[in-house]
């Protein structure tokens, strides 16, 4: 290896820049004559085409995988072979993109060598919980529509938590959320999830999100363990299962009582809009006074028939007159009375309703605090001693360190 090392005067290996070692790693791999001519079998999976007719996918066995290309001048050489869940023989050579150093097999010629077991194994389980019952629409439990506490299961890291807590904290802030956290891929990973079910299901959460970001058939074996499929069907609190993309499907994703294409999906899904809820209940209330005032016109000119027609027909025109006036005059009291009492009844609604939204709130010179973790301050227990808090103004933020701590 030393031939492509360089040293400087004093017999150190010399500084190299990203891009050299890149290239060296490089030529060290291209001058390796095992690795220029070799022939590796595994199971396609996450296969995709480009523009220019250049095919990128992984070759997976149990436990490991490697990212293969085959450009379109080897078309000609088996890339009809080149679909999900085919068992191959790929001969080539291993080599780096040199933009990246990522390191590939470059494929010249694949051989076919049937179905793989992965994508067969992932088959025969879907196709039994199937018939045991387990995929049933009738029996998924429905989503609540206004819940008031949710458990996330996913990674701590990363970007998916992120964006579930922004989006319920944006659309519906009075919701209490919390994180369960595991690791989403792995040797021990699918008894991670199992566990954080259960657990969630003794605190009895309204409702529990099951995510994990993009990824490949490998990358989802947590979520196509058949264990895990059974805890999510055992469990009482309905889940909703948000694994990788909208095209990746999952075991996981079918025994769910709701399957959201994206972890962000299944944020908006979970929660109703409370500036939506504010504009619903203004149109209610305008739709409901509309149809009162009908109702009391339909009846007044119902009444003003049955007066008319009283006096044309009773002998004694002035004594049905005066009762039928004191009726009108009583129902038309009656009708404004009621109506006064559902417009208060509107009124107290929507003024409750304002305090759903933030920026309202704001404006009357409330502040909204949040932790570290971007959860809602609603108790001293939510906060740590020298730990950063924001406050949120109508016009900006505000952030401050906690000095002292004191119960009632």
């Amino acid at each position: 290896m030393d031939q492509f090392v360089q040293k400087n005067n004093n017999g150190h290996h010399k500084s190299i820049t990203v891009s050299e070692l890149n290239y060296l790693i490089k030529s060290i791999l291209d001058y390796e004559q095992a690795l220029n001519d070799i022939k590796v079998i595994g199971e396609i999976t996450n296969a995709r085409i480009t523009q220019k007719k250049h095919y990128f996918f992984n070759l997976i066995d149990q436990s490991s995988s490697i990212p293969c290309v085959m450009w379109n001048s080897d078309l000609h050489n088996g890339s009809q072979q080149i679909q999900n869940g085919n068992l191959v023989i790929c001969s080539g050579k291993i080599s780096t993109y040199l933009q990246t150093g990522l390191l590939q097999l470059y494929v010249n010629n694949i051989q076919t060598s049937g179905r793989g077991d992965i994508q067969k194994e992932f088959n025969e389980l879907k196709k039994r919980l199937a018939n045991e019952g387990l995929f049933d629409e009738n029996r998924k439990r429905s989503i609540p529509k206004f819940p008031k506490t949710i458990c996330v299961i996913t990674s701590k890291h990363g970007a998916v938590i992120k964006d579930i807590t922004n989006i319920i904290s944006r659309r519906y802030p009075i919701v209490d959320l919390s994180l369960i956290p595991v690791s989403v891929q792995g040797l021990n990973s699918s008894k991670e999830v199992s566990e954080a079910i259960k657990k969630a299901n003794k605190i009895n959460f309204d409702i529990i999100i099951l995510a994990r970001g993009g990824g490949n058939i490998d990358d989802f074996k947590t979520f196509n363990d058949e264990n895990l499929a059974r805890i999510i069907f055992s469990s009482k609190i309905p889940i909703i299962s948000a694994v990788g993309h909208e095209s990746d499907y999952t075991i996981s994703d079918f025994v769910a009582d709701l399957r959201a294409p994206t972890p962000s999906a299944a944020a908006e899904i979970s929660v109703p809009s409370s500036v939506e809820l504010i504009k619903d209940i203004k149109s209610l209330k305008k739709n409901l006074t509309k149809l009162i005032n009908e109702k009391i016109l339909t009846q007044v000119r119902f009444y003003e028939n049955s007066l008319d027609r009283l006096l044309t027909n009773a002998p004694n025109l002035t004594l049905y007159k005066q009762k039928n006036n004191f009726l009108i005059e009583n129902l038309q009291k009656n009708i404004v009375a009621k109506t006064k009492f559902k417009t208060q009844e509107f009124k107290i609604l929507n003024n409750s309703l304002k305090f759903l939204n933030p920026s309202d709130n704001m404006a009357r010179g409330l502040v909204q605090t949040t932790n570290s973790k971007r959860k809602i301050i609603k108790s001293i227990k939510d906060i740590k001693q020298g730990e950063d808090i924001t406050i949120s103004y109508i016009d900006g933020k505000a952030v401050t360190k906690v000095i002292n701590l004191k119960n009632k």
